[in-house]
């Protein structure tokens, strides 16, 4: 029996049985298990090893497993409380919510995540940094895809902002298909993720062009990656953090001071290793450590664990193959899932899991397996002992028996017994070089240990000259049937090898071995009386032929039929490629119809099907059907293909796409919703774009770009008209396409998973979602006759992708609707029917984002086919902007009004409106004015935006003119381009009459003040005397020096009093002046 619990990560399922015919207490067992898991999904395995307690209280220490957040904002809450989350982080799907739905939304206390980050469809959210504004690490021990950081399809973010955000240790970055982002390229990525240097991946965002620039009031770091040396910045708000070059490539704090060499992501209230928000290693308790101490173990690469703590770690939500709640172990200084090379797992006496070192070659027990396919043999790699059976049956492949060789030469032994069916690339069974013994433990049949039929290009079994002969079948029975290339000379061999005894006929057919016979055939009635989108019941009438005993089973075939004209052997490939897919049904009761279920079926697909009886070969009757032909349901379409917009007009945009790949049904109509997403006015305001005008020359170069590719891709993709051609191949480059094709299937088997619908009443029992519930339902109908009820509905009811609800109104539409055009979700969202795979929106605002989903549907199918939820696949989703209309941004010709301040006649307040219907928004407006009473005057701009324009109550003033004539016009600017200039308007600027008389006064008091200065200077000059005039003489060297001796009429020069001069001399200057002399004088006291 399989697993006795009901599991699967993210997938609704049911249990797993394996039934065996006979058992009476195993059946009790299943019915017993099926009403138990009967309402069990997305359960997680529980192990009977789980621990009693955890010492390590992740929840106390805000450690958690990996989250999903989807379908509602209220899903959130599962991050409340995480400081690191081990594993990732996936917010997806969120359609039914607005900005203001996140206001209070916030984890500030994440600051790791051990994975990946991925956003997708996340409707309303305007900043990821907002949701995790601290988050500073992400590791990258898990990646989507060889990335670490996913931003895809995000239709109202405008900024990443994760300002915090130092390290991306592995991956690279993919923000793809967010046409309102800002900000995604003014960050140093290369910096960030330097493991994805060369591998990040951005498309279909905002130009930056037209975005917010990076702050103006600090100086942001400039790229060190880039020739541009454009400023690092996550928003207007905030630059990137780049450490210190003295920090020698340790992390910093938020003020740039260098942390302790084993943080990582900065450091918070001190420098050490206690106050790292993330480690570079491992952090034991909390602190960081450069390697765990003794008696330690390494969980993850990022923690310390001890021996007890590490037992008690969960599996992580990602394992899929392991089939314990509690798989870690320590070994070697590590807490481990898998042991290494050379150890085997083993289970110590106190019921702990330990490695422990093999002993010659190492044995590693693996589970029954089903070998099917390459894939398959690849997880049994290294597997010694299988603890079951090992069935085989592998139909085509590229390398099967060099993969099969690689993955299985390692068996030694197998519990139960080996069964190799139907495996046409094998021509012998040496992969199986040292299988050693089969244990016979449990039968095929209850009696067979070694089952090998109908394997039309088998030689040989074992090479017994090159391989010891020491193998051993120690219970059971040898089951050859229908290999005729086999001999049965080898079989003979092998039955000596292993010393069994003589076989019969009905175990081993002397006639099907190595040679083909001829049956005769009757005909078998066959009914395809269920059919599902994906699995079809049928049931045949019992063969009763001259002796039971001879009868084996029953071989159902069955292909793909689009037309109805598939013969039984045209076109056979004995490898296995011929399309037809053929399996056993054991003949397990002697009822008279035998009930089997085709499963894993595509919908909406014919299928012809025949059903075959299997005797021993020395049985001549038999059995075979005729070819019947039957169609699966509909089911839900696929999401169209290519869709791309065309922008012809500035009034419409042209939608082309490609129908879906697997349409699923008969398509009808496409519904193609489109909304208009405003430029937000708050964005607009973060620039200034007078100092920081837009580079309208740049964006005209990437529109044409943009339109030369689509009339490339549109000349590529053209049928040619002459019906007499022939149609040349598509040259197309399709390499960056097929990677988004590839990144987009698998985000959609990653996101898209079973809903989990709960099973309230008996009758919804039978609901199935996986293989495992098929061979359930299979069970239950053989052994519970009214579960195969024809009239009970609820058998197939299949479970579906969770996309949300959508309205009747969006899915079951009436035929006179088709050409109408519907108001869902509000006014904003316009939905309109087409039958075609293009559309021109018309009748569009001009230079407007708009949002275009397109979704297919097909017809209902028949009355019962009620569930509208499958009608109309997921959406097609993308962005495009209308052109701008040339004279949208004009000013009214009317403009602007302009007089002459109350205040001062040299200011001129101007007046204007702004354009009725401008091209998206408009940023700013320039003022040009001249004097045309110069001829060589040049025009003066001056700008204001069209914030502080607003703010002012729509007046600019122009101040400090001088007296003259002037000319004056105006242009707005928006978010496309520059608007034409207005008419010029003509005023004249007085010369103020009060302005004269002040400075004709001005002038005569300067006048007389100058006369008065010249007045004083010259009266001062007359009567002032004469100053002391030094006499500089010089020797001339000539002469002989004599001695002065002055004359007796010689006066000296400090009695002398100057009066005014009175003319020149022959010698000079004769002054009029008078002599003073001293006198002493006494003068006599009275007595």
């Amino acid at each position: 029996m399989g697993s006795d619990t009901c599991q699967h990560y993210n997938v609704s399922s049911g249990c797993y049985v394996h039934n065996k015919t006979g058992e009476v207490a195993l059946i009790k067992i299943i019915i017993i298990l099926v009403i138990t898991c009967s309402s069990v999904f997305v359960t997680y395995a529980v192990s009977t090893d789980s621990p009693t307690s955890s010492p390590d209280d992740d929840k106390t220490l805000g450690v958690c497993r990996s989250v999903d957040v989807r379908n509602s904002v209220q899903m959130f809450s599962a991050l409340k409380g995480c400081r690191i989350v081990e594993g990732f982080v996936q917010i997806v799907l969120i359609d039914r919510a607005n900005d203001s739905d996140y206001s209070g939304i916030s984890f500030p206390e994440l600051t790791e995540i051990t994975g990946y980050l991925l956003f997708y469809r996340v409707q309303g959210l305007r900043s990821i940094g907002q949701i995790f504004p601290n988050l500073a690490v992400l590791r990258g021990s898990t990646l989507f895809l060889n990335y670490a950081l996913v931003v895809f399809e995000m239709l109202h973010l405008q900024e990443i902002g994760l300002t915090s955000l130092t390290d991306i240790l592995r991956g690279a970055v993919y923000i793809v298909k967010n046409p309102m982002l800002c900000f995604w390229d003014t960050i140093d990525w290369d910096l960030i993720a330097p493991n994805g240097k060369g591998l990040h991946y951005f498309d279909g965002n905002k130009m930056s062009n037209v975005c917010p620039k990076c702050p103006t009031n600090q100086t942001c770091p400039l790229s060190l990656t880039t020739t541009d040396s454009e400023t690092l910045c996550w928003n207007s708000r905030y630059c990137q953090r780049i450490c210190p070059s003295h920090c020698n490539g340790s992390s910093c704090s938020a003020s740039g001071e260098c942390c302790h060499s084993t943080c990582l992501g900065g450091c918070q209230g001190g420098l050490d290793s206690g106050h790292c928000v993330a480690c570079r290693n491992y952090r034991l308790l909390k602190r960081c450590v450069n390697k765990c101490p003794d008696k330690t173990y390494e969980y993850l690469n990022h923690r310390c664990l001890d021996e007890q703590q590490c037992y008690a770690k969960a599996k992580p939500l990602e394992t899929e193959f392991n089939t314990r709640e509690y798989p870690y172990k320590p070994f070697n200084g590590k807490c481990t899932i898998s042991c290494p090379p050379g150890f085997l797992e083993v289970r110590a006496n106190d019921g702990k899991y330990k490695c422990e070192r093999c002993t010659g070659i190492c044995k590693k027990e693996c589970p029954a397996s089903n070998i099917d396919s390459i894939a398959s043999a690849q997880k049994l790699h290294g597997c010694t002992s299988i603890k079951g059976a090992l069935n085989i049956q592998i139909r085509g492949g590229s390398n099967v028996v060099k993969e099969l060789e690689e993955n299985l030469n390692m068996v030694e032994e197998i519990d139960d017994y080996l069964k190799v069916v139907r495996s046409f690339p094998l021509v012998s069974l040496n992969f199986l070089k040292n299988l050693r013994v089969i244990h016979g433990q449990k039968l095929e049949s209850s009696k067979y240990a070694l089952v090998v039929l109908d394997n039309q290009n088998l030689v040989e079994l074992w090479d017994w000259k090159t391989r010891s002969s020491d193998f051993q079948i120690k219970q059971g029975k040898l089951f050859f049937h229908f290999n005729p290339k086999l001999c049965l000379s080898k079989i003979e061999k092998l039955r000596d090898v292993a010393n069994l005894g003589n076989f019969t006929d009905l175990e081993v057919a002397k006639s099907s071995n190595g040679d083909k016979v001829a049956c005769n055939v009757t005909t078998l009635r066959v009914e395809v009386y269920k059919k599902r989108s994906q699995a079809a019941l049928i049931k045949w009438e019992q063969f009763k032929g001259p002796d039971t005993r001879s009868l084996l089973g029953y071989v159902v075939y069955l292909i793909e039929a689009p037309y109805q004209n598939v013969t039984m052997y045209d076109g056979r490939d004995a490898c296995g490629g011929d399309g037809w897919r053929v399996e056993d049904v054991s003949v397990e009761n002697k009822d008279k119809w035998i009930n089997h279920l085709l499963a894993r079926l595509k919908p909406f697909t014919q299928y012809a099907l025949y059903v075959k009886t299997y005797t021993i070969a020395s049985e001549k009757d038999g059995a075979q059907s005729q070819i019947q032909y039957f169609r699966t349901a509909a089911d839900t379409p696929t999401e169209p293909r290519m869709l791309k917009v065309y922008k012809d007009k500035s009034y419409e945009l042209r939608v082309e796409w490609q129908p879906p790949l697997h349409p699923n049904g008969n398509l009808t109509h496409y519904i193609v919703s489109y909304v208009h997403e405003k430029d937000s006015e708050d964005t607009v305001e973060q620039r200034n774009y007078c100092s920081e005008p837009i580079d309208h020359n740049l964006i005209d170069r990437q529109k044409n770009e943009e339109q030369q590719t689509q009339q490339k891709t549109k000349e590529t993709t053209d049928e040619p008209k002459d019906e007499n051609c022939h149609c040349p191949q598509k040259v197309v480059d399709n390499t960056q396409r097929e990677k988004e094709i590839h990144f987009e299937d698998q985000l959609q088997n990653l996101i898209y998973v079973k809903s989990k619908r709960s099973m309230p009443s008996k009758s919804k029992i039978f609901t199935w979602t996986d293989d495992s519930s098929l061979e359930l339902l299979l069970f239950l109908c053989q052994h519970i006759p009214t579960a195969c009820a024809e009239n009970d509905s609820t058998l197939f009811e299949r479970n579906t992708v969770s996309r949300g609800k959508r309205s009747t109104s969006e899915n079951q539409l009436d035929s006179e609707e088709k050409s109408s055009i519907q108001k869902l979700e509000g006014p904003r969202v316009v939905s309109v029917i087409v039958n075609t795979t293009s559309y021109t929106i018309r009748d569009l605002h001009h230079f407007a984002l708009y949002n275009i989903k397109v979704r297919a549907c097909r017809e209902k199918e028949d009355e019962n086919d009620t569930n509208t939820s499958h009608h109309c696949s997921s959406e097609s989703l993308t962005s495009a902007r209308t052109k701008p209309r040339v004279t949208a941004d004009d000013l009214d010709p009317q403009y602007p009004f302009w007089e002459i301040s109350n205040k001062s006649t040299s200011e001129v307040l101007l007046r204007w409106m702004e354009p009725a219907d401008p091209n998206s928004l408009i940023v700013n407006y320039e003022i040009e004015y001249r004097r045309v009473d110069h001829e060589n005057y040049k025009p003066i701009i001056e700008c204001v935006t069209s914030k502080q324009f607003q703010s002012s109550g729509n007046i600019y003033i122009l101040r400090n003119l001088s007296p003259g004539n002037y000319s004056l016009r105006i242009s707005a600017t928006s978010l496309a381009r520059k608007g034409n200039w207005t008419v010029p308007k003509y005023f004249f600027i007085e010369e103020d009459s009060t302005l004269t008389f002040l400075h004709w006064a001005l002038v005569i008091l300067t006048i007389l003040f100058i006369i008065m200065v010249f007045v004083v200077f010259y009266f001062r000059k007359q009567y002032t005397k004469v100053p002391d005039r030094k006499l500089i003489t010089s020797v001339n060297p000539e002469y002989v020096p004599t001695v002065y001796e002055p004359d007796d009429w010689e006066v000296s020069r400090s009695r002398v009093k100057l009066l005014k001069e009175i003319g020149q001399g022959s010698f000079g200057m004769v002054y009029d002046a008078i002599n003073t002399l001293h006198y002493a004088i006494i003068n006599h006291s009275k007595r």
